[in-house]
């Protein structure tokens, strides 16, 4: 069987490959979390603490309606934590570098 490549990247696909990346760092990642409710796709793990939410969403679904309301949603239940929208790999260096500032300045604030 032939294999034809997709359009647009599978979110499952964008889940795996951001999984990899983050352990690749050393970063934490807890994929399909469930708390009050809401099931986020990825959340980043620092000290029992919940320091990012990441949602993975594949592009032709990533600025629809629904999407909207589900981030609405999920910053809502977030306690302010950060909450990434994840749409292509090319996002994937900079969400984690964004998700190292916060767990460097988490760090810092922890022994200050």
């Amino acid at each position: 069987m032939r294999f034809i490549k997709p359009k647009y990247r599978s979110e499952a696909n964008l889940q795996a490959e951001f999984y990899h990346q983050c352990h690749t760092v050393r970063l934490h990642p807890y994929l399909e979390y469930s708390y009050q409710g809401c099931r986020f796709d990825c959340v980043i793990i620092e000290s029992d603490e919940i320091i990012a939410i990441i949602e993975v969403k594949s592009l032709p679904n990533a600025f629809n309606k629904q999407t909207q309301r589900q981030m609405e949603k999920y910053n809502y239940f977030s306690e302010n934590t950060p909450v990434f929208l994840l749409t292509h790999n090319n996002q994937i260096h900079k969400i984690i570098g964004q998700i190292q500032q916060i767990r460097k300045a988490r760090k810092k604030k922890a022994c200050g």
